[in-house]
């Protein structure tokens, strides 16, 4: 279930820029293994998808509501430019 999470999750964290694209996707998913426990997992994968539903979508992201923008490479951006 992580795994999925993470798959379907990682155009947020690309977005937001927690990670660089050297590390990958398999270094996220190891980093979370041991930061979080394990019965959290599932809660995690709903948080996940539903900000990429509601919040952080790839063709329209709301960064105005977003409660991470400050955290974000694309918010950020936008606000450089």
């Amino acid at each position: 279930m992580l795994l999925g999470a993470f798959i379907a999750g990682s155009a947020i964290v690309g977005l937001i820029g927690i990670y660089q694209y050297f590390f990958g996707l398999k270094k996220l998913i190891l980093d979370v293994y041991k930061s979080i426990p394990q019965e959290q997992w599932g809660d995690l994968t709903d948080v996940l998808i539903a900000h990429g539903r509601t919040i952080c979508d790839a063709r329209k992201p709301k960064c105005g509501i977003c409660a991470i923008n400050y955290y974000c490479r694309y918010f950020l951006s936008l606000k450089k430019g």
